[in-house]
């Protein structure tokens, strides 16, 4: 998600958390997004993956992106 409508982009417009960067939306209908969460690791950590509900309640789905990466599932 770069580019003119990339990660900074949704964050300012739509008014998401400023916690990293946003990977993607999903198939709700809504303002739901999974992002990277840099908040406890910094710049130079590795990032939390996070659900962020539509009255951006966030909510943590992996403690990394390869934890995140393993938990995928097929539909």
């Amino acid at each position: 998600m770069d580019g003119e409508l990339g990660s900074a982009y949704l964050i300012r417009e739509w008014g998401y958390p400023k916690i990293g960067v946003v990977l993607a939306d999903t198939p709700s209908a809504g303002e739901d997004v999974i992002m990277l969460d840099y908040r406890l690791c910094g710049t130079s950590g590795e990032p939390s993956v996070v659900f962020v509900e539509h009255d951006r309640r966030i909510i943590q789905l992996a403690s990394s992106f390869a934890k995140f990466w393993e938990q995928l599932r097929h539909c």
